[in-house]
């Protein structure tokens, strides 16, 4: 309790000669210009200058401080890049209220950014912009609400590293739906200066669409004498990609669409990390900062209420209720998501921001992988990146469909534990045949695969759901990914005699493999008239194509073109064994 006292007390004097220092720096501006205007005024008083009140006006936001100002490199930065695909990258659009700082010919504002847009696209419409930025000051989104756009805030703090996987999944998720919806439309992306974030958000989106992440990464790097072009099109829902390697002609059209692209080597290596690829050799680092972006200024320092205090301009300007819906589904902690209502509304995870310098720290790897020890791991850890709600929602209609045949769910649908007492002998069905196994101290989870789009999902028996990133190929076409394959199983944590734990998921049933619910009608472990049973799908459908791919990869030299590394993913995968009922004896040795 004493050192919570201190630690508050600390807090407070910090607080204290922050507003000092603010009040000050106002306090010195004000001075400064009353004395230019006193040189303009050879009277010595300032003409047409009312009295200012002694105490500020409560009713009123407070004036513009050092906070407001422009963000480093903003004039120098390029505002727009070409078309990738469906999205128009851009620096982030400055707010009429910057107007009187920046030369009118090197405006950007939300408004000016659209007209550019349709420009470029020949007529066609922007229907979408997702703000990556961690801050609501540059400017209202009513400025693009107004125009009949809709607007998605995904915060994302660049000081920190690339974007966290919850604010991936979030972008993700709201591209396919907004691109489902209005194909014919197209979506404007922008952090800060629309480089770093903005392009690991494109690339995550291109990769989960099925591109390499190698052939994609491309787009993002700037080599040292060579560069490829990769110009995406849409043609009939097909994601096409075609690449031009000419020299220094290269360089040149390359620089159209968004020069230098990522120039953060953290954020090209943790693309790699993600998704378990090796990097290629022939892949040389990032170009490092560009030219318009040298130097960094003096640290600023942040107001404490700068999202939703009296500084923030845009939060208290924004009525309580704007043209946009509201969201219709409940916000998640880890992601933030503004469709309308910014006064007095809900906005969970997003802390006090540090929005302007994107550091060159990586987060660290993506995920630790299977492997670790007795004392940091354990079955109950929560595993996986937090979805949108909107998405989960989704996702447990879709597993509800393939077990019931309909998407009417109200709890969790797996099958539920039975103990094995006197009381319960009566339920067990004397014709049928038995399997046993041994009880594990594990989690119960069922397991979802919904494609390479989508991804890999945990069901824990609450029905939450959370993403995970791997690799779960078809038996037919190892380049392929199940989709709509459904398992139940449990996770592990093995711990060998050198005390290295292991994290598993053992698979016990499958009730649909690639869309097929049928799977769940079959015997579990004895096949009947030609049908197979389930038990041995398992190992068929699901262990045994992950079996041939990690033996492939395996063998492959490091610095190979698009090498996949199963350790990196976040757990192992078995079948869990059943033996038949007399061989019980089996299991208790």
């Amino acid at each position: 309790m004493e050192a919570l006292k201190l630690a508050r007390e600390e807090r407070m004097r910090s607080m204290q000669k922050r507003k000092a220092k603010e009040g000050a720096e106002i306090q010195i501006a004000k001075e400064k210009e009353d004395l230019k205007k006193r040189k303009r005024d050879p009277a010595g008083e300032v003409p047409n200058q009312p009295a200012e009140p002694s105490q500020p006006d409560e009713k009123k936001p407070r004036v513009a401080n050092v906070w407001d100002g422009l963000p480093e490199g903003w004039l120098t930065c390029p505002p727009l890049g070409k078309r990738f695909d469906a999205f128009f990258p851009c620096k982030v659009p400055l707010g009429t209220k910057y107007d009187e700082k920046i030369p009118e010919q090197q405006r950007f504002t939300p408004f000016l950014a659209v007209r550019r847009i349709c420009q470029e696209a020949k007529g066609k419409e922007i229907g979408l912009v997702i703000d990556l930025t961690n801050t609501t000051r540059y400017y209202s989104q009513l400025e693009f609400t107004s125009l009949g756009i809709q607007y998605i805030k995904i915060a994302c703090g660049g000081r920190d590293g690339p974007p966290e996987p919850s604010a991936v999944n979030e972008f993700c998720f709201e591209v396919k739906k907004f691109l489902a919806q209005r194909q014919q439309k197209f979506i404007l992306v922008h952090c800060t200066h629309g480089h770093n974030r903005t392009g690991a958000m494109l690339v995550h989106y291109a990769v989960r669409q099925g591109l390499p992440l190698e052939s994609v990464a491309l787009l993002a790097l700037l080599v040292a004498g060579r560069a490829a072009v990769l110009i995406f099109t849409v043609d009939a829902g097909v994601l096409l990609i075609f690449t031009v390697d000419a020299g220094v002609q290269a360089l040149e059209e390359f620089a159209k669409i968004r020069p230098p692209g990522i120039y953060k080597e953290s954020y090209v290596s943790s693309l790699f990390a993600y998704y378990h690829t090796e990097r290629p050799s022939t892949l040389l680092r990032a170009p490092g900062t560009p030219e318009w972006k040298s130097g960094k200024e003096a640290e600023v320092e942040v107001p404490e209420d700068d999202l939703f205090g009296k500084s923030n301009l845009e939060y208290q300007a924004t009525p309580a209720e704007s043209p946009v819906e509201p969201p219709k589904v409940p916000l998640q902690r880890g992601y933030v998501r503004w469709k309308g209502r910014m006064s007095g509304g809900l906005v969970i995870g997003l802390h006090v921001e540090e929005e302007e310098e994107e550091g060159d720290e990586a987060r660290g790897k993506y995920g630790e992988g299977a492997v670790g020890t007795e004392d940091n791991m354990s079955h109950e850890d929560v595993i996986g990146e937090a979805v949108p709600e909107e998405q989960a929602f989704e996702l447990r209609k879709v597993i509800t469909f393939l077990l019931l045949g309909h998407e009417n769910f109200k709890t969790f649908m797996g099958s539920q534990p039975v103990s094995l007492s006197a009381d319960n002998l009566s339920c067990l069905d004397q014709e049928a045949p038995h399997w046993v196994t041994w009880k594990a101290d594990g989690t119960r989870y069922m397991l979802l695969i919904m494609g390479l789009a989508d991804g890999v999902f945990l069901i824990d028996r609450k029905f939450n759901i959370r993403r995970v990133q791997m690799k779960f190929p078809c038996r037919s076409d190892l380049k392929k990914q199940h989709m709509m394959t459904l398992c139940d199983g449990e996770m592990v944590v093995d711990v060998d005699a050198m005390g290295v734990a292991t994290r598993r998921y053992l698979i016990y049933d499958v009730m649909a493999i690639n869309g097929r619910s049928e799977v769940k009608a079959l015997p579990f472990a004895v096949a009947t008239k030609g049908k197979p049973d389930r038990f041995t799908l398992i190992a068929h459908e699901i262990i045994g194509p992950r079996t041939e791919m990690q033996n492939k990869y395996s063998h492959m030299p490091p610095g190979t073109r698009g090498k996949y590394y199963f350790d990196g993913e976040p757990f192992r995968v078995r079948r869990k064994d059943f033996y038949p009922l007399g061989m019980a004896r089996k299991v208790f040795e």
